[in-house]
């Protein structure tokens, strides 16, 4: 039934933009007769806040008459978009300008890392707003200029919260947080929206107890963000259990905390829980529909059910085609990779590089370069897919070539400080490059020459020096590396705690281990637990090692009792070896290794009692002798 009250569907049209909902603004925009341009606007606007820019763009070309509202919006989605040369044409296209459309090009450019044509724009215009100044200074200060953007919050005429909220986020993602809070502290009036900004400067800075004194204690009044910014606080710093428990205890909930809890269910392969959670939604969004089609097509989920998902999506962005192809990826479907990368209607540069990393991970290294080749320009992301590739293959030559072409930018384009870590991107693939083949002085070089490091770097040099043999230097690197300030992931401590034990250095290893999540902010993984336990067995701490055994969040699996059961052998520890047997063979009653181990450990008399089982269970059929079973270890 058509709305014939052009006002009342220009409302709806914007209710539902701002919620996000743009199916039901559509739904009101085509039911509207007639349109006028406020509701041809109000559509438009819709499409470009809530980031679907091609639908934006189709909606544009299509008007029949525009005004300087039209051209305003889409030229903020251009720039929303990173579309900056689109931008520029929109722009250089207008009939006119008005302060929100110079502002747009400030935005545009500086999200671009484009800073001095920003400023340049800045000073160019006639007449400046709070949002003007704004967003001049938000540039600065997410591209890292902090200084600048302290310089420009002095000049201006007149400040608001908008502007003190953007000087604390940007001090909060450098992480100087103290900064931020002497902000925070000499701003004369304070709204719950400042205290949800400094409340997320402490939790995305891991100091999560100081974030959630301020939740309970400090803050007078709570909103949703309060709530929603705890929560993702809590997810950010592992405490799964804490964020969960916010989420239940929530007078009220909207798409995002739904999200953030979401998230934490796909992440952690729990995908019943999130398809339930999903399910019981009352909207979702971009972000919900991305967060289950990436659980089920790549966090050991389902890949049709991530099909079906994809195929029901109401909208798709350049997330959900990339979640797609990298779910094909893993589970080594390349051509059906292939066909979405295809099928996506406008490439970005994370598309390609989700193609090119299909391919090389999958060891299709002419395919690999065939799409690098085809990039309009090639990121740090794209060269270290395809040069940890050729490293793995073994073809270190084609990997120095390819990272001697990147020269000092990566092969990037734009400016600002994106050079140096685009080089410093590809100085630690290189490093890994050289560890992978043995070269550990071309690695410790190449970090060396680092023009910046990161966590990267140094987590690739950890894992170079203790893959190849040089264990001590691996604990040094790493203990050099945290006192520089940066924080190991997963696969460094993995390397450090491997050294420590095989270097004696077992009191360094446990506290490692022990202190992972509390100082680190890393859950151990079954990884860890397999390689401590191994650790704890080599040197004889077999009632150790059993403990941790039965302290870990998993179920033991074969690898890990395995590991002890041999160690049990090694330190002829026959009681222990008879109890971790007898749990191996519960587990896999055909394999024949427990009672060989065991025969190892045993007497005469029990070892005839074993040859009998082993007879029972047809190992001398297969090729087994009880010979085997106490022939001398090597």
């Amino acid at each position: 039934m058509p709305l014939k009250n052009a006002v009342a569907a220009t409302i709806m049209i914007v209710a539902y933009g701002q919620e996000g909902d743009v199916d039901s603004a559509k739904l009101v925009f085509d039911r509207a007769l007639p349109k006028n341009l406020v509701c041809w606007n109000a559509m438009l606007t819709a499409y470009a806040q809530n980031g679907q820019f091609q639908e934006s763009k189709l909606l544009f070309d299509t008007m029949p008459e525009r005004d300087v509202i039209s051209w305003t919006a889409m030229l903020q989605a251009y720039a929303q978009n990173d579309s900056l040369i689109d931008a520029e044409n929109v722009f250089a296209r207008m009939p006119r300008w008005n302060v929100v459309t110079w502002t747009a090009m400030i935005h545009a450019n500086a999200q671009a890392g484009h800073l001095e044509k920003a400023r340049e724009i800045f000073d160019t215009m006639l007449e400046k707003n709070l949002v003007s100044w704004n967003t001049l200074i938000a540039g600065f200060a997410h591209n890292g200029s902090i200084e600048e953007a302290e310089k420009l919050f002095l000049e201006m005429p007149e400040r608001d919260l908008v502007s003190v909220n953007a000087l604390i986020s940007a001090h909060s993602e450098l992480g100087n947080v103290d900064r931020a809070q002497a902000i925070f502290d000499s701003t004369p009036l304070v709204s719950t929206a400042l205290w949800n900004t400094i409340l997320v400067a402490y939790g995305d800075n891991d100091r999560i107890d100081k974030a959630k004194a301020i939740f309970d204690r400090e803050m007078k009044q709570r909103d949703l963000v309060s709530w929603n910014s705890m929560i993702s606080a809590f997810s950010l710093s592992g405490d799964h259990d804490e964020a969960q428990r916010l989420f239940d205890a929530m007078p009220e909930r909207d798409v995002v905390s739904c999200n953030s809890i979401l998230a934490i269910y796909t992440q952690q392969g729990d995908l019943d829980r999130a398809q339930h959670l999903f399910d019981s939604m009352p909207r979702h969004d971009a972000i919900s529909w991305n967060a289950m089609i990436a659980g089920l097509s790549q966090h050991g989920g389902n890949l049709s059910r991530a099909e079906k998902l994809f195929g029901e999506i109401p909208q798709r962005d350049v997330v959900t085609w990339n979640a797609m192809i990298t779910g094909y990826a893993q589970h080594g479907r390349l051509e059906h990779a292939k066909k979405i990368f295809d099928a996506i209607p406008r490439w970005s540069l994370v598309s390609f590089n989700a193609m090119v990393a299909a391919y090389a991970q999958n060891g299709h290294l002419e395919d690999a370069k065939s799409i690098y080749d085809q990039m309009p320009r090639h990121s740090a992301a794209s060269a270290n897919a395809l040069i940890a590739a050729y490293a793995q293959q073994g073809y270190l030559s084609s990997a120095e070539s390819l990272y001697a072409t990147l020269g000092g930018n990566g092969g990037r384009g734009g400016g600002g400080s994106g050079e140096d870590s685009g080089a410093a991107a590809e100085a630690e693939e290189s490093t890994t490059v050289s560890q992978t083949n043995g070269h550990i002085r071309e690695a410790r070089d190449l970090f060396e020459r680092m023009p910046q490091r990161s966590v990267l770097s140094w987590n690739a040099l950890v894992t170079a020096y203790a893959h190849s043999g040089h264990r001590r230097e691996a604990v040094i690197a790493f203990q050099a590396m945290e006192l520089e300030g940066f924080k190991p992931d997963e696969a460094g401590l993995m390397s450090v705690i491997t050294a420590c034990g095989h270097i004696g250095l077992l009191s360094y290893g446990c506290r490692y281990f022990s202190r992972m999540e509390s100082d680190r902010g890393v859950a151990p993984l079954r990884e860890h637990y397999c390689r401590m336990i191994d650790v704890l067995g080599k040197i004889g701490l077999l009632a150790e090692a059993e403990e941790l055994i039965e302290s870990m969040p998993y179920e033991p699996n074969l690898v890990e009792l395995v590991s002890l059961l041999g160690a049990c052998d090694v330190h002829r520890d026959r009681e222990r070896g008879a109890r971790v047997a007898e749990r191996v063979a519960g587990i896999d009653p055909s394999s024949a290794a427990p009672y060989l181990i065991l025969a190892n450990l045993s007497s005469e008399r029990k070892k005839k009692r074993l040859a009998r089982t082993l007879k029972n269970f047809g190992w001398f059929r297969k090729g087994f002798s009880m010979e085997m079973a106490w022939c001398p270890r090597i």
